[in-house]
């Protein structure tokens, strides 16, 4: 009796940390749409906070740190991306901590995303300096669509198909929409890894894709796929939720599928 007393309470106590970290990260994700406005996003996808901007327009200091916070840990991030992929990077551990939650929020709800506009509207607004404009049209529930569509992580599925050589599947995968899936979604020199980009959660413009990993069995080389899951390839499209997609897939990658 007294063990399953023990396991109730650890039950309970596991409820109530799964509950705060949804809260927490909901917090989070509602500072992060506060701020997002005065966030510009560079040509590297490095962002730059005016939080003097955000303060004047009636931030708060505690909403304006969390943008402060995001920037301090997603410029840094970038950079090892593009030095270590997405698979390798190194973030800062005390702030990857601190925004954990939120990404947990994200994938678990998709309750932040961008809305339907034209692929050369978004891009110009990513990179402008629209805070008004930016307000309206991004941050609004898409890339999700609540808690019955979640990003979570797809299973694994074995594709039957083989082939004598890596090349012969290799051209296999090419002639059904698959590439060699860029960097730094794969390390420089990738020849296994296979990217076909899909459109999910009412997301296009290559934010998803179906995953392709290649491997040979025996003699002869075969396939699996994942699908659909956040797009690695993080410099190569349009990010569908600004300015943290990037740092929320490699969350998403390393830590979380």
């Amino acid at each position: 009796m007294k063990w399953i007393g023990l396991l109730a309470l650890l039950a309970l106590m596991s409820l109530a940390f799964a509950s705060q970290t949804t809260a927490d990260g909901k917090d989070i994700a509602v500072a992060m749409k506060a701020v997002a406005p005065y966030m510009k996003m560079q040509k590297d996808y490095t962002v730059v906070f005016d939080e003097s901007a955000a303060r004047k327009a009636g931030i708060d200091a505690a909403t304006a740190a969390v943008g402060r916070d995001y920037a301090a840990f997603h410029n840094p991030l970038m950079a090892s991306i593009r030095k270590n992929g997405i698979y390798d990077a190194k973030p800062d551990p005390v702030l990857a901590a601190r925004f954990e939650p939120f990404f947990q929020y994200v994938a678990e709800t998709g309750d932040i995303g961008l809305t339907a506009v034209t692929a050369a509207r978004a891009e110009s607004l990513l990179f402008s300096s629209e805070p008004k404009t930016l307000r309206k049209v991004l941050f609004q529930t898409a890339c999700g669509g609540g808690r019955s569509r979640p990003h979570s992580c797809p299973a694994r599925a074995e594709s039957g198909v083989y082939r004598n050589t890596l090349a012969d599947l290799s051209s296999y995968l090419r002639s059904n929409g698959f590439q060699i899936t860029r960097p730094p979604g794969c390390g420089y020199g990738c020849t296994t890894d296979f990217t076909r980009w899909v459109n999910a959660y009412s997301c296009s413009w290559g934010s998803f894709r179906t995953q392709a990993n290649a491997r040979q069995v025996g003699n002869r080389w075969t396939y699996s796929t994942q699908t659909p899951e956040p797009n690695p390839e993080i410099f190569h499209y349009i990010w569908p939720a600004y300015p943290w997609w990037g740092s929320y897939v490699q969350w998403w990658h390393q830590s979380y599928c």
